[in-house]
């Protein structure tokens, strides 16, 4: 029995057809697999390769490689370059100068390679399409005896299998990561290193390596479907050998069982279990790693994409939220583009979007109290509403514009966007407005401070946060009086104590008995912010020490204009704060996180983040306490105020106080995260 191989790789075309650079190394990486006598068994003079040819010169191939062969033969047709269809569906394969606006003369038509493939006396005939559209390659034929899948047209035979990159809605992808094209990578992977042979038999039948291939190239890329289609017996035909013994190919299956059950990872334990194996398997540290690498590779691959459809889906929700029909239908298209599962993706827009308010917080008495008694249960229905109706509150969609600045702080780019909003009502018309916060990821701290390092990433879920610091309004109408410090100081406090000024003077003591009552009279769980909390609020997915850019002016942030940051100029120094609502808010719709008033987080403060432990990165929600180094706690200030520098008032900058201090430009806003329960 021969073994005969003709591959085609088009990478260069002449006419209307994007280059493809991965073809012509396809097909050299097969040959490679197939003249190999361990692996493919073919003699180097029976595999013809083609790189970049004419059309002619392809249907000549063809022709000579199935004419004038025995029953017993093995014929082998791959092709890596641009599949075509015509207006009637019928599909081509492309040459150096084929024109789509000339497929016939031009491209090899599929009716010419079923022709010469139904006229060949051999039996065991094998085609490998690695290009787009290929799924419309096949129509009408018969699996395995009874089961019919639309495949090529009129492609029948005895012992025949087609393997395709794509179905024909379908695009074969080159993908950032591989050197060969994606579905060629992993099919030349699967023969090589032989993890094809699923049944461990030695041998890697065509249904083998489709299996292998489908369920890598779907790991990667989750809009690729390759198809498989053999007529009669043409599933069992046999391309290659893996090795029965080989410690690799065992290593290598037990990696991918690993990394498959922990998604795509390796635990400590499995890292300790493979070192274990590796060294019973007699293989080197540096052949166990890149065995490693290769199974982590696909999966490395598709958790870039996914970062990289998080920050695009970040970037929309700056833009505006919630988002329209247009920006909904482009990230399907992105989605798709990409490659990406639709549970991941679901996922991610459930973490990073804001979420929608439970919905029986917005019935009104009367409403439920009908639907209830519809239901028949009468004088229970109002106890139940005693105990699920909320505070006076509303919803909204709150608009707004922010700003970028240059180096100099000049604004150069006015940004429309908006966000979710929770109104509460204190008393009579004093309200407090929430603002909800996307759950996200980010870099926490900075480089310019010591107690600023090192640079971390945290994860964030989602929360509400106040629009503005605690106004003095506010404050008084829980507390009923002004702070302590003011009433015992009122010529320090002069100028400080309009309505709609931040309230100051309050101690973190005084601040979380604040919360308290505010938790009671709204039924939600509110508290002072975690310092990460804070400046994810802050930076609202910048990375620029300012939340508008490099720098800032005094037209947008209240700090001593004196002392300005970076090539900004000289500006004014207030000298005392301002309302809550002057200036431009941030991305996330936030006002005066930079200067005016320190805030207060509830975290103790640690002299930089070398300490922090692990599960506070995870989740940026948890406060970092429990230093017990027995001095008095002291708690952190973010944001800054009216009488300092510029560089104070980053985002990244960290202040700190003991649990009693207090001064006219220390202040605080307030988080929840929504529940129906309250305690």
């Amino acid at each position: 029995m021969g073994r005969y191989a003709l591959l085609v790789g088009i990478s260069n075309y002449n006419a209307d057809l994007n280059p493809l650079p991965s073809a012509v190394k396809d097909v050299e990486a097969l040959r490679q697999v197939l003249i190999d006598p361990e692996i493919g068994g073919f003699a180097e003079s029976d595999v013809t390769v083609l790189k970049n040819s004419e059309r002619i010169l392809i249907e000549t191939a063809i022709y000579q490689l199935f004419a004038n062969r025995k029953t017993e033969d093995l014929l082998l047709f791959y092709f890596s370059g641009h599949g075509v269809t015509d207006s009637r569906g019928d599909f081509y394969l492309t040459g150096l100068s084929t024109r789509k606006d000339a497929l016939p003369p031009t491209a090899i038509s599929s009716t010419y390679i079923h022709d010469e493939m139904n006229k060949s006396r051999s039996k065991h005939q094998v085609l490998i399409l690695d290009c787009c559209h290929s799924g419309a390659f096949s129509k009408g034929m018969t699996i395995k005896g009874s089961e019919t899948v639309k495949v090529l047209p009129k492609l029948g035979g005895e012992g025949r299998a087609i393997l395709t990159a794509s179905d024909s809605s379908q695009y074969a992808f080159e993908q950032k990561g591989f050197e060969l094209s994606l579905y060629t990578h992993f099919l030349v992977e699967g023969l090589k290193t032989g993890a094809a042979d699923r049944d461990g038999d030695g041998d890697i039948s065509v249904d083998e390596l489709y299996e292998y291939v489908q369920d890598k190239v779907k790991s990667t890329n989750d809009c690729m479907s390759p198809e498989f289609y053999p007529v009669k017996e043409g599933h069992r035909i046999v391309l290659a050998r893996a090795a029965l013994d080989d410690p690799k190919l065992k290593f290598r299956k037990e990696v991918e069982k690993l990394v498959a059950r922990n998604n795509g990872e390796v635990s400590t334990i499995a890292k300790h279990l493979l070192d274990q194996m590796s060294q019973n398997l007699a293989i080197i540290p540096i052949e166990a790693e890149t065995i490693i690498g290769d199974v982590l590779l696909p999966y490395q691959e598709y958790e870039k994409k996914l970062k990289q459809y998080e920050q695009t889906l970040l970037e929309a929700l700056k833009k505006r939220y919630p988002f329209s029909e247009v920006v909904q239908a482009e990230l399907k298209d992105y989605e798709r583009a990409l490659g990406l599962r639709e549970e991941d993706t679901q996922r991610l827009r459930s973490q990073l979007l804001p979420k929608p308010l439970d919905l029986k917080s917005f019935i009104s008495r009367r409403n439920f109290l009908t639907l209830m008694s519809l239901a028949g249960v009468g004088f229970l229905s109002a106890l139940i509403w005693e105990r699920l109706k909320p505070q006076p509150t509303s919803y909204k969609i709150f608009k707004f514009e922010t700003v970028k600045v240059d180096k100099t702080g000049a604004v150069i780019e006015f940004i429309s966007a908006q966000v979710e909003s929770l109104i509460y009502v204190l008393k009579d018309d004093i309200t407090l407005e929430m603002l909800g916060i996307p759950a996200g990821k980010f870099l926490m701290g900075s480089n310019e401070d010591e107690n600023e390092k090192p640079i971390h990433e945290v994860a964030i879920p989602a929360f509400f946060m106040g629009k503005y610091a605690i106004t003095n309004t506010q404050w008084q109408s829980l507390m009923g009086k002004f702070p302590l410090s003011q009433i015992a100081d009122p010529q320090k406090y002069k100028g400080f104590q309009d309505k709609n000024q931040p309230v100051v003077g309050v101690t973190w003591n005084e601040a979380n008995t604040f919360c308290k009552k505010l938790s009671e009279k709204i039924k939600q769980n509110v508290r002072l912010p975690t310092e990460a909390e804070w400046e994810h609020a802050c930076r609202s997915g910048t990375t620029t020490p300012f939340c508008y850019g490099e720098t800032i002016r005094d037209n947008l942030v209240n700090y001593n204009g004196a002392y300005p940051y970076g090539q900004a100029p000289k500006g004014d120094n207030r000298g005392k704060t301002i309302n809550v609502s002057s200036f431009s808010p941030n991305f996330f719709g936030m006002y005066q996180m930079h200067g005016n008033v320190w805030e207060w987080c509830v975290d103790e403060y640690h002299d930089n983040y070398s300490g922090k432990p692990e599960g506070l990165k995870i989740n940026g929600s948890q406060a970092w306490a429990n230093i017990n180094d027995n001095r008095i706690l002291e708690h952190i200030l973010r944001g800054g105020c009216f009488a300092n520098e510029a560089t104070k008032c980053r985002s990244s900058s960290r202040g700190k106080g003991v649990p009693d201090y207090y001064d006219n430009g220390i202040g605080f806003r307030v988080v929840c995260t929504l529940s129906n329960t309250y305690g």
